[in-house]
């Protein structure tokens, strides 16, 4: 719709995110004997490294690393996401069957969980001043789930948890909901506080 946003927004995902999976793996580890090691894994997750290691490497080279390499990293990123949200796709469709098991509840919070973030990512970017974009963006970040860093974070991290909660419930319920109300619903939200 060319609306204009600030452009660190791009960088908040990674900063968003990162800790988000950190906390994950540490609430799912912190009982475990093994949790010393497991606070090491926290900053060696590769979902982390991968997410927080992009975001330095881009600081670092600026735009002269961006133009030697996002033919490599840019150009295919939109294909190679489609491929990868096809095959999430596939996996959750595959478990939507164990929503029988799950009741209401955990359905209900993946929608009623991503507006509550939404209303604290508004409310913090209209504070902060940003502009309408970028309070709209802060306020998607806020009400999505990862449905990408965190699936691949918690299937590797915390091999028994149900993948029906992590992978199935994002994919097959927060983002149709967010794709079709929650961002038009943010981004009009947005316009009345900025």
């Amino acid at each position: 719709q060319g609306v204009a946003y600030e452009g660190q927004l791009v960088a908040m995902m990674a900063l968003m995110e990162a800790p988000a999976i950190m906390v994950a793996i540490w609430l799912a580890r912190r009982n475990a004997v093994e949790a010393e090691r497991e606070i090491a894994h926290l900053f060696t997750s590769g979902s982390v490294v991968v997410l927080l290691g992009a975001l330095l490497v881009g600081v670092l080279s600026g735009s002269d690393g961006h133009a030697q390499t996002g033919a490599f990293f840019i150009d295919p990123f939109a294909g190679l996401l489609t491929l990868f949200l096809l095959e999430m796709g596939l996996k959750a469709g595959a478990r939507l069957g164990d929503f029988k098991g799950m009741g209401w509840g955990p359905a209900a919070f993946a929608i009623y969980m991503p507006l509550i973030g939404a209303c604290l990512g508004i409310g913090v970017g209209a504070a902060v001043g940003l502009s309408h974009g970028g309070t709209t963006l802060l306020a998607v970040l806020a009400a999505s789930a990862s449905y990408i860093a965190a699936p691949a974070a918690v299937s590797q991290s915390i091999p028994e948890a149900n993948p029906s909660y992590y992978g199935t419930l994002p994919l097959a319920v927060t983002f149709p909901f967010n794709v079709t109300l929650g961002i038009p619903l943010y981004f009009e939200l947005s316009r009345l506080l900025t």
